[in-house]
């Protein structure tokens, strides 16, 4: 068996915007497109998994009309919180994109059955792609597997009436070849033919599945075939062994819950014995006996496990394909975060009840949990204050340097770290590595409260007061960009990263703490109001260039712009406290902007949809703190943190900004000198097992900037007329 991860190539395209330029203004719950295959609204991002549910009366029709209310999910037994929810129907809300239905007509075997039975399976299919003039109201695929291998029509996007006669006249085009069988006539032969061309099935379906991952929404896999084709067959009870299967199952349930396929099973011909004793195992695998992985890959437990229906040969194939496509367009799609899980491959039972007499629910059976699923830290850090932490680097002078970081790197803060207090830590630490494991906790601290004992207890300013603050600092932001002169600065770049792994293409993880990556160094332009950097050569050598990076601009009259906007419109910013900077008291006052009113952006590639490269693209409502200067309205420190409703993709995004007095062609301006710029998000990775692959969602990453700002300078050119000055002629 083979497996790879490619996280870190996928990741190399995480790009992240904290905040952008500011759009022109839009209407309240405006459509947000991320990506080709997907759309979200402001007020809706998902969650990680989703279910597609046909909801059935009791004579097994699908049900419409149904509000979210209706519903109860259970996970493990448990309530679980559904996130978002989506009805679709045959009427006024149609499946977008359609429903697409996938024929799979399983002709292997067949030699050892009557001959109309294979004549019915094909007929069936093509009499089913002729009705209606051969004219289809979904997206249809056709496949056919034999002893050679899969094949696909030679009109795969074509009309009904041409994928029946490519099936007729035998114009397929070959996609899969299979190996060789095991020789019947070999003594204590370990796999059976039987057996072998089951495999060989199984790895056409998984081609199917991951070719379908890329494509979005539902689909419909109808599978007909002979009923003795069901079954892996392969046992071994070596503890190695089942293990392996165990995760190459988790691997192929995984593939088919992501790509959103319901199994539809119709069998032809005799019934194979297995059949029977496999209803026991038509729940799930989560630890199964051994004997539990042999049936696991029956095609009934497929059907049960994806939603879809296995029906036996009694049933009309024909009809049966029609009864199938019924439920192509009425269901319903819930999204939810999975719950806490303990280990790796923890497997999930699903149950979705209709709170409405006689309504039953048909829906994915049950999902594989990990621990990192969770958008906490894992493994959880301890919480300190700044108080311990100071005791720890007093009491401590024993340990190593590189011992004592990875101490420290298993620590949060409670409290911010100022940073005087951070800088005589780090100069008074022993080592290197402890040093920026320090400068680590001082960082990702920024966004905290200080601690108790650095508030100032003066008394609050009186409503009066705080109204006149504020309303200095709305006429410092509406005059100061404006003041702004061009000019060009150095901006200095600590890039840190959090470093998740999907190992050998498995669900165990490792997780390397927030370290550097790299040190950039940039010119930044300011001109007319925007922003240009123009990066030069980075200092030091990057650990790994295909690294997640997260880019961080419209540090000066983007973010401004924003905060004075939520002044303007919300005049009751709530004050905060007092707190003392080394310039004397500030004033903290928090604030709040709606995602409707909001014209920022979080951006983040990218998805596991389609090929990869989508990316998410959301508008998002904000909040967060500034510090003034009372006397002035000048703004000290800013901090912004987007209001990210989903865990899918991005669960955190923030921004700090410390302003300072700087020289700017012989004039004292306020500009940024300082920001901090985190995010946390999913990492996209391809997990891979037989000879296919597919991209899902890997563990979170927080990524971390550190950003300073020197050697501002006015940026102009002059002009010097020069009288009575007569240019040297040319030389002939």
């Amino acid at each position: 068996m083979t497996r790879s991860s490619c996280a870190c190539i996928f990741l190399a395209f995480l790009l992240t915007t904290l905040a952008l330029p500011p759009q022109e203004p839009r209407a309240a719950n405006t459509a947000v497109q991320h990506g080709a295959a997907t759309s979200i609204t402001t007020d809706e991002a998902g969650g990680l998994i989703h279910l597609d549910t046909v909801v059935m009366d009791s004579s097994g029709r699908p049900v419409s009309g149904l509000r979210l209310e209706d519903f109860t999910l259970l996970d493990n037994g448990n309530p679980e919180k559904i996130l978002t929810f989506h009805a679709s129907n045959r009427t006024s809300e149609r499946p977008d994109p359609p429903s697409r239905l996938i024929l799979v007509i399983d002709v292997i075997d067949l030699d050892r059955l009557p001959t109309d039975v294979a004549r019915d399976e094909t007929v069936a299919v093509q009499r089913y792609l002729r009705k209606n003039g051969g004219h289809f109201t979904r997206p249809v695929s056709v496949y056919l597997i034999d002893d050679r291998g899969l094949w696909t029509v030679a009109h795969p996007e074509g009309d009904g009436n041409a994928m029946a006669d490519d099936i007729l006249r035998n114009q397929l085009k070959l996609i899969r070849p299979f190996a060789a069988r095991p020789s019947t006539t070999e003594i204590n032969a370990p796999v059976a033919p039987q057996d072998a061309h089951s495999m060989s099935t199984l790895k056409s379906i998984a081609e199917i599945a991951a070719n379908e991952r890329r494509r979005p929404g539902r689909k419909l896999l109808v599978w007909v075939g002979p009923e003795s084709s069901v079954g892996r067959g392969l046992y071994d009870a070596s503890k190695a062994k089942q293990e392996d299967d165990i995760a190459t199952r988790v691997w192929f349930s995984t593939l088919l819950r992501e790509a959103r396929i319901a199994f539809y099973s119709f069998a032809v011909g005799e019934n194979d014995p297995r059949s029977q004793m496999s209803e026991q195992y038509f729940s799930g695998v989560g630890a199964p006996p051994p004997k539990a992985i042999y049936m696991s890959w029956d095609r009934k437990e497929l059907a049960a496990e994806s939603g879809g229906l296995a029906m036996d040969a009694s049933f009309d194939i024909m009809q049966q394909i029609e009864n199938c496509v019924r439920d192509a367009d009425t269901f319903y799609t819930l999204t939810f975060d999975p719950a806490h899980a303990d280990s790796a491959n923890e497997y999930h039972d699903l149950k979705v009840l209709v709170n409405k007499p006689g309504l039953t629910a048909r829906t994915t059976a049950g999902y594989y949990d990990h621990a990192w699923y969770a958008v906490d830290r894992y493994p959880a850090a301890r919480f300190v204050t700044v108080k311990q932490l100071e005791q720890m680097l007093a009491a401590d002078r024993s340990s190593s340097d590189a011992e004592f970081a990875r101490q420290l790197a298993a620590l949060e803060l409670s409290e911010r770290l100022s940073k005087t207090k951070a800088s005589a830590l780090v100069s008074a630490a022993r080592g290197k590595r402890t040093r920026e494991a320090l400068r680590i906790l001082a960082d990702a601290s920024v966004f905290l409260d200080p601690p108790a004992d650095e508030i100032p207890t003066a008394a609050p300013p009186e409503p009066d007061a705080r109204r006149r603050m504020l309303s200095l600092t709305a006429e410092y932001l509406s005059m100061t960009i404006h003041k702004l002169p061009n000019y060009i600065a150095r901006q200095t770049t600590v890039r840190y990263q959090e470093t998740p792994q999907l190992a050998n293409g498995s669900i165990d993880t490792w997780t390397r703490p927030l370290h550097v990556t790299d040190t950039l160094s940039a010119t930044l332009y300011y001109r007319n109001g925007s922003e240009v950097a123009e990066p030069v050569k980075p200092r030091g050598r990057r650990e790994n260039a295909e690294d997640p990076q997260l880019a961080t601009y419209g540090t000066f009259g983007p973010v401004l712009a924003g905060l004075r906007d939520a002044i303007q419109r919300h005049t009751d910013m709530a004050w905060v406290r007092w707190e003392q900077s080394a310039s004397g008291p500030v004033a903290v006052f928090r604030y709040a902007v709606p995602s409707e009113a909001s014209q920022y952006q979080a951006k983040a590639c990218c998805l596991p949809d389609g090929d990869g490269r989508s990316a998410f693209l959301h508008y998002v409502g904000y909040h967060g703190e500034i510090a003034i200067d009372p006397q002035s309205g000048t703004v000290v420190r800013l901090e912004w943190s987007a209001d990210v409703k989903s865990t899918t993709p991005v669960a955190q995004s923030r921004i700090m900004i410390e302003y300072g007095p700087v020289d700017i062609g012989g004039t004292k301006y306020v500009c940024p000198v300082r920001s901090i710029s985190m995010m946390r998000a999913r990492s996209v990775a391809e997990t891979s097992e037989w000879d296919e692959s597919f991209l899902t969602y890997g563990p979170y990453a927080t990524m971390l900037n550190e950003i300073e700002f020197s050697n501002y300078r006015v940026f102009r050119s002059t002009a010097r007329i020069l009288p009575d000055f007569t240019p040297a002629p040319d030389d002939k």
